[in-house]
């Protein structure tokens, strides 16, 4: 379970570093860069807080 949760902060690292975030202060816009990569299932996963 360790190794999941680490590659998922790389991945969110990554994905937030592409996104020119360098510091994540509110989760609003979570969802505008989820959607590009999963789609609609960006969607669903934005969803659950």
């Amino acid at each position: 379970m360790g190794r999941i949760s680490v590659g998922v902060l790389i991945v969110a690292a990554l994905v937030l570093g592409a996104h020119g975030v360098t510091e994540v202060g509110d989760y609003d816009q979570l969802p505008l860069m989820l959607i590009p990569i999963f789609g609609f299932w960006g969607f669903i996963l934005s969803l659950h807080r």
